[in-house]
């Protein structure tokens, strides 16, 4: 059977593609069966019925791995493909599998083109019996739409012609056929593949199967002043040209325009098919101008120079900014303003291609200016903001986001953005503003607060910054804080925080009270000279004295009365604190809710016999570490003191200025420690009495 298609074909690829957008997935390059129907049923002959995609009898295949049969000779994935299908399985049981696929046919259909690599298992049975693979191309109600070159069908037998025997196993590898539908333009068809085992169930059959669409046309790369033209016909078939060559694509040198060339194809199935072509070079010139140069609505305008009779089917724009668009006239929005370099590549259907690359400058308006951070106090509208510019608009994101109008009510935290819009072009980016609010609350205090005597602004308790004072709620003149206050006056206080003053104000009632006549009348206290007129006395005895049970962190001492009245200058070192004079005066402050009391006492430094310890330790620790008799030295100047050993030999002697710190003075062991034990004493006063004191005292180190 012969067909003759006589055409002028102008394409815009150097072969042919094996991919339709007519023919979604027909490939399997999906990854997926998506657009193939499923069946599954028996053998032979193959009877089937709808039963979806099963893994495992309709698979999509991917990887380089190859078939366990076929000697390491058929992968598992058509030549040049990334998916294919395997129908069947190397499973029994007498079954049998089915794919379908309907498309339309029409012009970019019409060449349908099938790749298929078959495995069968040969057990001799009767050839009804026997494993097989089968093409159909059927119409809507399921008949064959050509029963010489739409059906195509292999049983297993001991030979058949193209096929590999290894042991039982006869397999075919991969083998492309091209299918010619030109005489079903406008008529539904269903492509369909089968599988089935032995009909007795124990030897199987199965295929990989892969497939695709395109134009039934000669493809032509060939444009003026070329030195050759090439001419391909479609894949999947056997070719014999014009002008004898059996290639399926051939080069024509120094070609003439006008010249015809034919091709006659013959498909596996013996079917032939005609196809022709005129050689007619058309040359584009690309071109391009700029309408509007506003970077984010930049209009493209094509001025191409197009030949007569020439239809351009490829406008590919690369705007130099990693964007691309196929079509003409495009409007583009780059990022940013600047200079991009912009190609324009146009192409016809006879692959003549022509590029044009310009740099172009978008343009944007400048930011408005405006201080990034500004403040108001209680509350403000977006009026209210200080910004300079044209047509500004705000928004409440910096991309995108929401306009926002004029009257809208600003809120702290909130972040507003602006541009400007110059002679109907908005700026690019969008000028940040942050937004404060100050609402300052009124100042904390106790609306009663007590004082002694007086008070002063700085005086009363009250947490808040910058405060002011007014004398009633109307008043606009603040008080002075050097003014002395009496009872019963009402105060009323504000606070201002980031110049913003506290709207509200807290009145604050000061109340003053006086301290009570201070506390006399206690007996002298008579202290022990310790030397040279000094006495000590813990200070803190002086409660016991005046019967004060306050607590030791309300209570102070002092040197004088004005000190004690004012609250200053109080005495440290209080336990124990030294007298000087013969006569002294304390005085000690007992802090109340409110105000105080004060006590004085009086001092009175006498002499007192000295208390001799019984031990020291001369080890120089500087604890302990001479005879400290207490109430002698400085206060007996001219005492004298001997030490003996416990043999009566005497080891030292010394008087007020100089102490017994353990080493002998006295004797053979002069200048050195005197070894640890029990000494004796002899201390004369010399006090005009001829007092003296004897006894024992331990050294030890």
């Amino acid at each position: 059977m012969k067909k003759f298609i006589s055409l002028i074909a102008f394409t815009c690829y150097f072969g042919y593609s094996q991919s339709n957008s007519s023919c979604v997935n027909i490939d399997f390059e999906n990854g997926n069966m998506n657009g193939w129907i499923g069946e599954t049923g028996n053998c032979c002959p193959i009877s089937t019925n709808p039963s979806g995609i099963i893994n495992g009898r309709h698979t999509v295949m991917s990887g380089t791995g190859t078939d366990p049969f076929s000697e390491g000779n058929i992968t598992v994935v058509a030549p040049g493909s990334t998916y294919s299908a395997r129908l069947g399985n190397s499973s029994v049981g007498a079954e049998s599998e089915r794919i379908r696929y309907t498309l339309t046919v029409d012009q970019s259909n019409s060449l349908f083109i099938y790749k298929y690599a078959v495995i069968l298992e040969d057990p001799n049975h009767t050839g009804p019996e026997q494993p097989r693979f089968q093409l159909r191309v059927l119409d809507l109600n399921g008949a064959l739409i050509d029963p010489t070159c739409g059906s195509y069908t292999v049983v297993a037998a001991a030979t058949i012609p193209g096929f590999i025997s290894s042991g039982s196993i006869r397999y075919k590898d991969w083998t492309t056929v091209g299918l010619d539908l030109s005489l079903y333009f406008g008529q539904t068809i269903q492509l369909e593949f089968s599988t089935g085992d032995c009909s007795q169930g124990g030897h199987f059959g199965y295929a990989y199967v892969d497939a695709a669409c395109s134009p039934l046309e000669v493809g032509i790369n060939y444009c003026t002043g070329s030195l050759s033209a090439e001419l391909s016909a479609p894949d999947g078939f056997e070719y014999l040209w014009s002008n004898g060559s059996t290639s399926q694509s051939i080069f024509v040198d120094d070609p003439q325009d006008g010249n015809t060339y034919s091709c006659l194809m013959t498909s596996v199935t013996g079917c032939q098919v005609e196809i022709s072509a005129i050689l007619e070079p058309q040359d584009p010139l690309a071109d391009f101008e700029i309408l509007d140069d506003c970077y984010n609505t930049v209009v493209f305008d094509d001025v191409s120079f197009i030949p007569n009779n020439t239809i351009l089917d490829n406008y590919q724009w690369n705007f130099g900014d990693g964007n691309t668009y196929a079509g003409f006239d495009p409007v583009h929005a780059y990022d940013d303003p600047g200079v991009y370099s912009v190609s324009l590549t146009i192409a016809n259907n006879s692959g003549c291609i022509s590029t044009i690359t310009k740099e172009i400058t978008v343009q944007s308006p400048d930011l408005p200016t405006a201080n990034q951070i500004q403040e108001f106090c209680d509350f403000a509208l977006i009026s209210d903001l200080q910004i300079e510019g044209e047509s500004i608009t705000f928004y409440d994101s910096s991309s995108g986001g929401n306009i926002l109008e004029p009257t809208a009510e600003l809120q702290n935290d909130q972040q507003v953005y602006a541009t400007q819009t110059v002679d109907g072009c908005e700026s690019n980016e969008r000028v940040f503003i942050s937004i404060i609010i100050y609402q300052t609350p009124a100042p904390i205090a106790e609306a009663d607060q007590y004082f002694c005597n007086y008070v002063y602004i700085e005086e009363i308790e009250i947490e808040g910054e910058e405060l002011k004072w007014y004398y009633d709620l109307t008043s606009t003149q603040p008080v002075n804080v050097n003014t002395e206050f009496v009872s019963s006056q009402t105060l009323y206080a504000t606070q201002t925080l980031n110049n913003c003053e506290s709207l509200t104000n807290i009145a604050i009632n000061i109340i003053i009270e006086y301290p009570p006549e201070v506390e006399s009348g206690f007996t002298p206290i008579e202290l022990c000279d310790q030397g040279s007129g000094r006495t000590v006395f813990d200070l803190i005895n002086l409660k016991d004295i005046a019967q004060v049970s306050e607590p030791n962190n309300l209570i102070t001492f002092y040197s004088n009365y004005s000190d004690a009245d004012l609250g200053v200058n109080a005495l440290s070192d209080t336990s124990p604190y030294s007298f000087y004079n013969q006569t002294n005066r304390v005085y000690l402050r007992v802090e109340e809710n409110i105000c105080y009391r004060i006590y004085e006492f009086e001092t009175i430094t006498k002499v007192c016999f000295p208390i001799i310890p019984q031990g020291f330790s001369p080890n120089k620790d500087s604890f302990n570490d001479y005879f400290n008799i207490k109430q002698l030295y400085d206060v007996f100047y001219d005492h004298e003191l001997i030490i003996f050993s416990r043999w009566g030999q005497e080891v030292f002697r010394g008087g007020n200025d100089e102490k017994w710190d353990g080493v002998a003075n006295r004797g053979s062991n002069s200048g050195s420690v005197v070894p640890v034990g029990t000494y004796f004493y002899q201390l004369q006063i010399n006090n005009g009495n001829d007092d003296v004191y004897s006894g024992w005292v331990y050294v030890n180190y």
